[in-house]
């Protein structure tokens, strides 16, 4: 058992642990390149500078710690995760940033096949001011994505208070009816996902016409394909809801194309990142 004098006292004083005062980002990394780093670093940012952070180490300096950390391990093809606390102003605690880094918990099959999703019982508070930022406060999604194993599922779609369709417990939330794409705006009461806003590019960059709005479980329920975003899964095929199937239960012709737009985004944007990497590290040496 360890001792707690092995805790430093400064930190049983920080906000991000007392009172889930913390932000946090969660990407991907290709070949070793953090892909869409910027847009998470700045989203980290910002919620710190709206949610009240003082005290926070220079954003080039955060990012320099991040790449030293995934070039250090060596994180070829993994999830990592950036966290930063609030800290304690009143205490002379500032802000802390660590790092940490998992397995992707995705296999191929699940997006050959799709994934089952489950209705959380929960509900999305779109009144809630911190609805909108990845914080801490992560309890009532992670209660209710266990039920939804529990049932089978992967994931778990939450209705708002006012029973309009908003987000997974951790994925934005688009559907298809008649080929045109639907996906709850963020007055439902939505994290604005980093994919989500470049799935709506890619699709409007495409022709697809994408329409956010309000939409009832209804809507949802005449739907005839359905998938899930976030930095994680990329793009995820949901073939089926509870005890209903999607469509045919199986990845519909637009998600394989939302799908193959993405991937090609992805490779893109990697490539170009490795090239800019291996220029920097030549020139340093």
């Amino acid at each position: 058992m360890s001792n707690a004098s092995e805790i430093p006292i400064s930190f049983t004083k920080d906000w991000g642990l007392l009172y889930g005062y913390g932000l946090f980002e969660t990407l991907r990394t290709y070949d070793g390149v953090p892909f869409l780093f910027d847009a998470h670093l700045d989203r980290l940012l910002a919620s710190a500078d709206e949610l009240g952070f003082t005290g926070i180490k220079p954003r080039a300096e955060l990012q320099r710690m991040a790449t030293d950390f995934i070039r250090r391990e060596k994180l070829r093809s993994r999830v990592v995760r950036l966290s930063l606390t609030y800290g304690n102003p009143a205490e002379g605690v500032v802000p802390r940033f660590w790092l940490s880094e998992r397995a992707v918990p995705y296999e191929p099959l699940d997006y050959r096949h799709g994934i089952c999703a489950a209705l959380a019982t929960a509900r999305r508070n779109e009144h809630s001011i911190v609805v909108r930022h990845k914080t801490f406060n992560q309890l009532e999604n992670t209660l209710s994505w266990r039920q939804a194993l529990d049932r089978g599922a992967k994931e778990c779609i939450f209705l708002n208070t006012a029973g309009l369709l908003a987000e997974g417990s951790r994925s934005n939330i688009f559907f298809v009816r008649r080929n045109e794409v639907f996906t709850p705006s963020r007055d439902c009461g939505i994290l604005p996902g980093i994919t989500r806003q470049t799935v709506l590019a890619l699709l409007e960059g495409a022709g697809v016409r994408v329409i956010e709005g309000e939409f009832s479980l209804g809507d949802f329920d005449r739907c005839s394909e359905c998938f899930a975003t976030n930095s994680v899964m990329g793009v995820m095929p949901i073939v089926r809801v509870d005890h209903r199937s999607v469509g045919r239960g199986a990845p519909g012709e637009v998600t394989r194309h939302v799908s193959v737009l993405y991937d090609d985004y992805l490779r893109r944007r990697t490539l170009l990142k490795t090239a800019i990497i291996e220029e920097s590290l030549s020139s340093d040496e």
